[in-house]
């Protein structure tokens, strides 16, 4: 995979994506009723390019503002995948 050069992320959205199950989800050992409602929070990546990238992410508004404005490359490598300050990311990247 070769990831282009200059590609700036140029900003960032989210959003939990709300469903409603087919039916009641019971208990785990983590979890009691998991119930009717499923809900991920989702982030979309925008980049001064026009590529973008989606994906589940609990990521903070914080580690949104530090990604902001970061060159792709300084995040990702296609070797060894996301950096690890950006971990909360990775999905998306």
């Amino acid at each position: 995979m070769t990831i282009p050069e200059n590609v700036t992320i140029t900003r960032i959205d989210a959003v939990v994506l709300e469903g409603t199950r087919p039916r009641t989800i019971g208990r785990n050992s983590h979890v009691d009723v998991h119930g009717r409602v499923a809900s991920a929070p989702v982030v979309r990546l925008h980049t001064d390019q026009g590529v973008t990238g989606w994906g589940w992410s609990q990521a903070t508004a914080e580690d949104a503002e530090a990604l902001a404005g970061k060159n792709l490359h300084e995040v990702f490598a296609a070797a060894d995948g996301t950096a690890d300050d950006y971990l909360a990311f990775d999905f998306p990247l």
